[in-house]
C-alpha cells in the first residue's frame, strides 16, 4: 500500500519528484503527512501561485480572530479561560500550588538572563553549526 501512497502523492504534487534527497533525508516526512500536503497544495492549485499565500495569511489572521477573546476577552469582558477557571475553581483549589519561575530561580540560584541569552544564543549557534557539518560532510 506504500507504493500506492506515493503514486498519490507524485500524482496530486508532481513537484515532490523535484525535491533533492538530502532535504527529504533532513526532514524525514512520512507518506501521510506528504499526502495530506500534496492534497491540501492540489485543493489551492486553482487559486494559481498567490493561492498557497492567501491561505498562509488568511489562516493566520482567522488564528488570530479565534485566540483574541479565548486568550483576552472582548471589549473589557473575561477571556473564554478566565471563564472556564472560575468554573473549574473550586476543584482546582484542592490542587497545591505550583511555584513561580522566580521562585524556582532563587531556589536554584540560576539567574534569569543567563537562561535566556542561552536560549537566544544557543539555538542559532547550533542551527549554524549544523549547517557547516552538513556543507562539509558533502
Amino acid at each position: 500500500d506504500e507504493k500506492g501512497l506515493a503514486l498519490e502523492v507524485v500524482k496530486l504534487n508532481p513537484r515532490t519528484l523535484t525535491v533533492a534527497r538530502y532535504a527529504y533525508n533532513y526532514s524525514k516526512p512520512s507518506l501521510p503527512s506528504s499526502l495530506l500536503s500534496a492534497k491540501v497544495i492540489d485543493l489551492l492549485r486553482p487559486f494559481g501561485p498567490g493561492g498557497q499565500l492567501v491561505a498562509i495569511f488568511g489562516g493566520f489572521v482567522i488564528l488570530i480572530l479565534v485566540l483574541r477573546p479565548v486568550l483576552y476577552g472582548v471589549n473589557g469582558g473575561q477571556s473564554v479561560l478566565s471563564v472556564i477557571g472560575d468554573f473549574l475553581s473550586p476543584a482546582t483549589r484542592l490542587l497545591p500550588e505550583l511555584p513561580s519561575f522566580q521562585s524556582l530561580d532563587s531556589f536554584f540560584g540560576v539567574d534569569v538572563a543567563v537562561i535566556q541569552t542561552g536560549l537566544l544564543l544557543g539555538f542559532p549557534a547550533l542551527q549554524f553549526g549544523a549547517l557547516i557539518k552538513n556543507k562539509v560532510m558533502r
